[in-house]
């Protein structure tokens, strides 16, 4: 996330760690899910694990219609999935 840094006067990269805002942990997903969605997050990776039924797709009935371009990189977790 890039924030205004006013010692350097200047946009810096911040990286924060993953947290449930509403509710509980579980949730978790589907807010970062909302936060690309709407455009406060413009970045997502996703693990084999949590890319099942999840779409990222622009859709016209939201606000965000920013254009979306996917990278996909199919990563084992595993080594004998490697």
């Amino acid at each position: 996330m890039k924030r205004f840094d006013e010692s350097k006067g200047e946009d810096v990269v911040v990286y924060e760690k993953r947290k449930a805002l509403k509710g509980s942990f579980d949730n978790i997903n589907i807010e970062e899910k909302e936060n690309f969605q709407t455009g406060k997050k413009l970045i997502a990776i996703l693990s084999e694990a949590a890319s099942t039924g999840i779409s990222l797709q622009a859709d016209k009935r939201v606000a965000n219609q920013r254009r979306r371009f996917h990278i996909t990189l199919e990563l084992p977790w595993s080594a004998d999935k490697a």
